[in-house]
């Protein structure tokens, strides 16, 4: 449970919900991501979606390349929260 600017409903995104922001019109290397929207986007981005059959992996985008993929879960990366349902 995170409080920011006020809310504490913050959630990481699912990777269905995170690739919707990869923008693959954008050649690599990118970001592949509006950079006017998004400033400052690092490479990889924790989901919230574990893979199926393996919890020592998980689901993230990296938006240096659009490639969304799994990495263990062990390895650092960067979170982007989202609020809603």
């Amino acid at each position: 449970d995170s409080s920011y600017a006020g809310f504490k409903d913050w959630r990481l995104p699912s990777s269905v919900e995170l690739e919707t922001l990869v923008d693959y019109s954008i050649a690599t290397p990118g970001p592949t991501i509006d950079q006017s929207a998004f400033p400052g986007t690092k490479y990889g981005y924790w989901a919230a979606s574990p893979r199926a059959g393996n919890p020592s992996n998980a689901w993230y985008v990296n938006f240096h390349s659009g490639y969304v993929g799994l990495s263990v879960i062990s390895n650092a990366s960067e979170v982007r929260c989202v609020r809603g349902s």
